[in-house]
């Protein structure tokens, strides 16, 4: 059930920080404290993104080796078609010409040229539906392993913003800020809509909130357990804007994909060949 706490929002008060040295150094060797798990939770991030490349580059090798192989049973295969048909011809013609007269001959030789040449454009004709398949288990190759390039980019970004977003309130209130900016309204009050677990720390940025961001000058702070941790829902009127960070992840994901799925076969298979 979404409740109301506006009692609990201050406006206008003063805090004065406890002078006590005691505190101070507790303080103290707490943000050290944070700021080392930070810092190694960023190196586990790092090495973790560095593992990822290393396997998106093995992928690449070995589809360039596939592919490699495959360009070279292409070309046996049109040797091999070349070289069977001349063998062919020369049987056929010596059969002929042995047979005796020069009418046999000249029909033996007509037979031979016109078996030889269907043949061939047989052959032929099979090289290329053969080049056109490997074309497309080319694309395929390739698309699918952009696809997975992408998807671990998207893991890396979910995991480094995520952490950030524990521990830096920037982050929130520029979230919060970038949703402002699509309301229409002014000077009405303004819903911020955020999971119970969130409710304290919207709590210690409010000021912040009202004083950076005009617009949020009057705003109510309701929880909702349906939100998700990583931001917030505001609310006016007339309009309602999702302000979490997952969202802000989804939409960069779907404008990724769809630049790739609308990116043509030949650009792909180029930038991957000379990247």
């Amino acid at each position: 059930m979404s409740r109301i706490k506006s009692d609990k929002v201050l406006i206008g008060e003063n805090y004065v920080l406890n002078s006590n040295s005691q505190n101070l150094k507790e303080a103290c060797s707490k943000y050290n404290l944070i700021i080392e798990k930070a810092q190694m939770k960023a190196k586990q991030i790092i090495d973790e993104a560095n593992n990822i490349k290393l396997e998106a580059n093995t992928i690449k090798d070995e589809a360039i080796q596939i592919l490699n192989k495959t360009n070279d049973d292409a070309s046996k295969i049109i040797e091999k078609a070349k070289n069977d048909a001349n063998e062919q011809s020369q049987l056929i013609i010596k059969k002929a010409f042995e047979e005796g007269s020069k009418k046999g001959y000249e029909e033996g030789k007509i037979e031979a040229y016109n078996d030889v040449t269907k043949e061939l454009e047989d052959k032929i004709l099979n090289v290329d539906n053969f080049t056109k398949s490997l074309f497309d288990i080319k694309k395929k190759i390739i698309r699918s392993s952009y696809v997975d390039i992408l998807e671990l980019v998207v893991l890396i970004c979910e995991k480094i913003t995520g952490e950030m977003f524990k521990n830096n309130d920037d982050i929130l209130l520029n979230l919060i800020k970038e949703a402002s900016l699509k309301l229409t309204s002014e000077n009405e009050v303004i819903k911020l809509i955020t999971n119970p677990k969130m409710y304290e720390r919207l709590i210690s940025i409010s000021n912040r909130i009202k004083d950076e961001i005009p617009k949020l000058n009057n705003i109510c702070i309701i929880e909702d357990n349906n939100v998700s941790c990583d931001g917030v829902i505001v609310e006016s009127l007339s309009c309602r804007i999702d302000a979490t960070l997952s969202s802000c992840i989804d939409e960069l994901k779907e404008k990724l994909f769809n630049e790739l799925k609308n990116t043509p076969d030949e650009t792909i298979i180029n930038d991957f060949e000379n990247g």
